[in-house]
């Protein structure tokens, strides 16, 4: 099979796939859509709420997410200095500051990640004004494993697009030989 024929198990018919493309969908309970990094890729959790990071640990696993954890704004300013990271879920509430504090910090970085902002009880206006303010999803708390890895998966394949988009407009151009 060429790299450009459609992949016998991605389930669409007419596709075609590139090895330099996005990895072929992962089938996690049922859902086709949830994509994963083909390296290690990390992944930021700040929740002052300890069961959280015990659940990310367990939905990330078996898989090339690398969870690291941060209980406060602080500890997640730390990380977010030294590390990068395509995606940032972060509870609304933290002991010293909230999701708003976290997203003005991201947005000045030069590959900002996606917010995924999480909550007990998220009503519409938190959804609006995580959206209109830069945010990309919100989760609801206690979370569900398969809404977790959807919004994760999107928020990468968005920073990843993105990312690919910017470097391939910064690639010195081509220079071709003018024929007289």
């Amino acid at each position: 099979m060429s790299s450009q024929e459609a992949r016998p198990d991605s389930g669409v018919t007419g596709a075609t796939w590139t090895p330099t493309a996005s990895p072929p969908p992962l089938v996690i309970g049922g859902f086709h859509e949830v994509l994963q990094p083909l390296a290690s890729t990390m992944l930021l959790a700040v929740s002052a709420c300890r069961e959280n990071h015990v659940f990310l640990k367990q939905v990330f696993r078996d898989t090339n997410w690398e969870l690291r954890e941060a209980r406060t704004y602080r500890d997640a300013l730390m990380i977010l200095c030294t590390d990068r990271m395509p995606v940032v879920i972060c509870e609304s509430c933290l002991p010293d500051g909230n999701w708003k504090d976290i997203l003005s910090q991201v947005a000045v970085l030069p590959d900002a990640p996606r917010l995924i902002v999480t909550s007990r009880e998220p009503d519409e206006s938190l959804w609006a004004e995580v959206l209109n303010m830069g945010g990309y999803d919100v989760l609801t708390t206690p979370f569900e494993k398969n809404e977790v890895m959807r919004a994760v998966s999107r928020a990468w394949q968005s920073w990843a697009d993105e990312w690919s988009r910017v470097n391939w407009r910064w690639r010195k151009p081509q220079v071709f030989a003018q024929s007289a």
